[in-house]
């Protein structure tokens, strides 16, 4: 490895040289190495290539879902209209809800029926897993947008800031 800010022909000495990356330290291999040398130098800068791309691939985005944490996905454009349409109907919710609780166990409402399960945090993925599916899927898998913005199926849902239903971030 060297250090250089410049191509590889500026430096006579390591004109023979193969420039893997155009980084700060450049990893290099020298083509007129012995076979076994030069296996080798392939060998360790594909692993090296390989954990670069492993470490950025499992990045991890981060997101509050501590105990009382709740994402909601408003069905109505604002409360007024929620309002008209709950005094002309039996049951109506006017948002779709997740909570998250204590030990990774979360409830959705999509309905007026709260479905129970675990979640696992992976990467830049919520996957919910149900105890009893009743009106939702058997498992959900829900994109981490930010910290207060998760994704079902192309929905967002926002974080709730309360203390009214129409309080979101």
């Amino acid at each position: 490895m060297f250090r250089s800010n410049e191509p590889a022909q500026f430096y006579p000495a390591y004109s023979h040289i193969r420039t893997l990356f155009p980084l700060k330290y450049t990893l290099t291999c020298s083509c007129n190495e012995q076979a076994g040398l030069a296996v080798r130098c392939r060998m360790r800068n594909t692993l090296l290539i390989l954990l670069l791309l492993s470490l950025l691939s499992s990045c991890r985005k981060d997101i509050d879902l501590a105990a009382g944490q709740r994402f909601v996905l408003p069905l109505v454009a604002n409360e007024q209209e929620c309002r008209q349409i709950q005094q002309n109907s039996i049951v109506f919710n006017c948002f779709q809800e997740i909570e998250f609780q204590d030990n990774n166990r979360v409830t959705v409402m999509v309905t007026d029926i709260i479905n129970t399960g675990r979640y696992k945090h992976r990467g830049k993925h919520i996957i919910i897993e149900f105890d009893q599916a009743y009106d939702v899927e058997n498992k959900m898998k829900l994109e981490i947008v930010d910290n207060n913005t998760i994704r079902y199926k192309g929905r967002d849902f926002k974080r709730w800031k309360g203390p009214g239903g129409w309080d979101l971030y």
